[in-house]
């Protein structure tokens, strides 16, 4: 029986340890310029490959003078960055050569599932000159000390059947990226605290609902890749041959409509019954 894809060589891996950013892509191209996302599973005690080139490439702080720069990072949950969850002071393992920073993952972020944001600082003669943000999802697993109700990486590809390149004959690649899924998972716990009425704030650290954050996840995908259609659709004729391969905007576009009425419906009917429920006091 024929195999469908490219078989996968077995290769000994010399550090298991550290984590590196997958780089975005788009039918094939790959390009620069979004939030570093790392993925790691709870409980495992990782190091980030963190890069230090911008958009275009350029170092963002030049490495001559990294000798007078003192490193920090501080760590967030992505959806409330008012409490600095961890800081690691004196970071000194810098690569000058491949521009590349290593910072350890404090216990706090790898041992409960969520999503959490990196800020690396660089210091001069005291103050803080320049930042490097990143973006780091834990995915839920027995080894971490807090249960969670999050989705894995793994599950939101088999929901939108994009678990391999075999399944996106037309782009040769993933749909959508790491970084495009894990902010889609923000973007659902931001969506229900903002819904009325204004009780019972979550974080991805304790949202209780798998199957409410799947339909979010797919409704924030569907609406950044209208996005895309919207801006790269261009239909051509000429000698008498059509073409409109991206004449996807319409289905698209039905399909987000009603998942994020959906979404948006389950969200108030969840914190309207929660509500009901305080409002009544019970006695023994």
């Amino acid at each position: 029986m024929p195999v469908i894809g490219n078989p996968i060589p077995l290769t000994i891996v010399g550090d298991t340890k550290t984590r590196f950013a997958p780089p975005s892509s788009i039918y094939g191209e790959t390009f620069v310029g979004r939030i570093p996302t790392y993925l790691i599973r709870q409980g495992e005690a990782a190091d980030l490959n963190l890069s230090l080139r911008d958009e275009n490439s350029e170092l963002i702080f030049p490495s001559s003078l990294l000798e007078n720069v003192s490193l920090a990072c501080k760590f967030v949950e992505a959806t409330d960055r008012r409490e600095v969850l961890a800081t690691i002071e004196d970071i000194t393992d810098y690569d000058p050569d491949n521009a590349v920073v290593t910072v350890s993952i404090p216990e706090v972020i790898f041992n409960q599932a969520g999503v959490y944001e990196g800020y690396l600082g660089f210091h001069e003669s005291g103050q803080l000159v320049k930042t490097v943000k990143f973006r780091i999802f834990t995915e839920p697993s027995p080894w971490g000390t807090v249960n969670s109700n999050l989705p894995s990486i793994q599950d939101c590809r088999m929901l939108l059947r994009d678990s391999s390149l075999v399944e996106n004959e037309l782009l040769g690649e993933h749909q959508f990226a790491l970084e495009e899924i894990v902010d889609s998972i923000v973007n659902t716990v931001e969506l229900w605290n903002s819904t009325p009425p204004p009780i019972l704030q979550m974080r991805t650290t304790n949202f209780h609902d798998r199957s409410l954050m799947l339909v979010g996840v797919e409704t924030f995908l569907f609406h950044r890749f209208i996005e895309w259609l919207r801006k790269n659709r261009l239909p051509y004729q000429a000698g008498g041959i059509a073409t409109d391969e991206m004449n996807k905007l319409g289905e698209y576009l039905q399909a987000y409509q009603v998942r994020y009425q959906e979404l948006v419906q389950r969200i108030t009917k969840q914190k309207v019954m929660c509500n009901i429920r305080a409002g009544f006091a019970r006695l023994g």
